[in-house]
């Protein structure tokens, strides 16, 4: 069949150059609706074939400038330039209307449609030029729409008697649909023009829990919008996002899995907000640092990793007197936490701040020292379990820069294998697996006998 593809898009452009002239709005229609089908050679000629339509009738065409968002293959890109002339040639206009009939779009069956929609929107409104506030805000809150409107309970529906109301059974979970939504609000973030809209989207994403929701892939793709938001505004908008992180953070930990992903968007932003803050605020780059550490005992390690991400380019903005008290403050809850997730928030905190001060931070506060001190307490197994929980989160965090203590380490890490303590036992295999993966091949000999 492929082979035939050619002929028949030859074909479709003689058929609509013959018709040049007498066509009605029936053939526009029809040849309109194929720039939608799933296959992108159809589209580009249905594309071709426009070239000989009357398309006077049309103020805009949704399903026209969709294809304007096609980048990447070389087919869509023939279909991008192909649909733009026909666009600048019948002279249609870009509007509210326009954006309002691309974002249905979003929930297209096929991946190159709804890939081609959320990038033309944003495409739309580049090509507006000035006085872009009023459509950015348009686009916004028509996705925000279309995120409630595509997220569905997946549970059944009751009626007074009990008895399930019809239709509500079997629910298909239309997860694609709002990743696109995320993927037009990823590309709509840098031309955000206000402060309120930054906050909009930011407010949006955490405080109506889209970053918690059920679908991975979903989160993945908002938790991307919502960074692009912050690294493209954050230098000059900090102030207004911030409280809304913040607010956040002050809440009472529901307990659930979706409060710890929100969680974990929530400390991801604020990190990397954190890094905009002028040179001037350290107080305020001092207070992110005292956030994001105060939110290691949660218990998910996705969180606490992700603090131990943000935390490098910000304890390098600290003063060395504070960087002193956050360094022995988590020390503390890394040896002597009395939950497990305190004691494991602590080893990855501890693991941040070292990396964004470097290896002379492990000399000057004698990290080392008090980490092999903990490794030998025969008494409290909570100590020994929380200083390999320290050396598998610094060997992962510090790779080979962090191999000569590692060298020096292993004899006590052979000896915690047969730890009288369970917990201590399945720690230490655990940090060998992430030593061992990270040791380089000359420290491979060393450790050989």
């Amino acid at each position: 069949q492929a082979m035939l593809l050619p002929a028949c898009r030859a074909s479709l452009v003689r058929l609509a150059e013959a018709m040049e002239g007498t066509d009605g709005p029936a053939e526009r229609d029809a040849l309109i609706a194929g720039v939608t089908r799933a296959d992108s050679a159809v589209r580009n000629a249905c594309l071709a074939a426009l070239d000989f339509a009357d398309l006077t009738g049309l103020d805009h065409s949704a399903e026209l400038w969709l294809n304007v968002g096609g980048v990447g293959a070389v087919a869509l890109e023939e279909n991008a330039v192909l649909a733009r002339t026909l666009w600048t040639d019948n002279g249609l206009e870009i509007g509210p209307e326009l954006i309002a009939d691309i974002v249905p779009f979003l929930n297209h069956q096929a991946l190159e449609i709804r890939s081609c929609a959320a990038r033309s929107i944003a495409l739309s409104i580049k090509d507006v030029g000035e006085d872009q506030g009023d459509l950015v805000g348009t686009a916004l809150a028509l996705l925000q729409d279309a995120y409630g409107r595509w997220y569905i309970s997946l549970e059944p529906e009751y009626d007074r008697f009990g008895l399930v109301v019809p239709g509500t059974q079997h629910r298909v979970d239309i997860a694609e649909a709002r990743v696109a939504v995320g993927d037009a609000l990823l590309h709509l973030a840098p031309l955000l023009t206000s402060a309120g809209q930054v906050r909009d989207l930011v407010h949006f994403l955490v405080h109506k829990r889209v970053l918690g929701e059920r679908s991975e892939a979903v989160r993945s793709a908002m938790l991307a919008a919502g960074a692009q938001a912050v690294a493209s505004h954050g230098a000059k908008w900090s102030d207004d996002v911030l409280p809304v992180l913040e607010a956040f953070l002050a809440e009472r930990d529901e307990g659930t899995a979706a409060y710890d992903y929100i969680r974990e968007g929530v400390v991801v932003l604020l990190g990397r907000l954190a890094q905009h803050l002028p040179d001037t605020a350290e107080g305020r780059v001092a207070d992110a640092v005292d956030q994001l550490v105060a939110t290691l005992p949660t218990p998910a390690e996705a969180v606490q990793s992700a603090v131990a991400e943000c935390l490098p380019p910000l304890a390098k903005r600290i003063t060395d007197d504070h960087f002193g008290r956050v360094a022995a403050a988590i020390m503390a809850s890394a040896l002597t936490g009395e939950s497990y997730s305190q004691r494991r928030g602590g080893a990855y905190g501890l693991a941040g701040m070292i990396k964004g001060r470097g290896l002379a931070a492990l000399k000057k506060l004698q990290i080392i020292d008090q980490l092999r001190d903990a490794c030998e307490d025969k008494k409290v197994y909570q100590r020994r379990q929380g200083a390999l929980f320290a050396f598998e989160t610094l060997s992962a965090t510090m790779g080979r820069l962090f191999e000569p203590y590692i060298i020096q380490f292993i004899p006590t890490l052979l000896t915690l294998f047969s730890d009288s303590n369970a917990s201590v036992r399945e720690a230490a295999l655990d940090t060998a697996r992430v030593i061992m993966g990270n040791i380089s091949g000359h420290g491979v000999k060393l450790i050989l006998p």
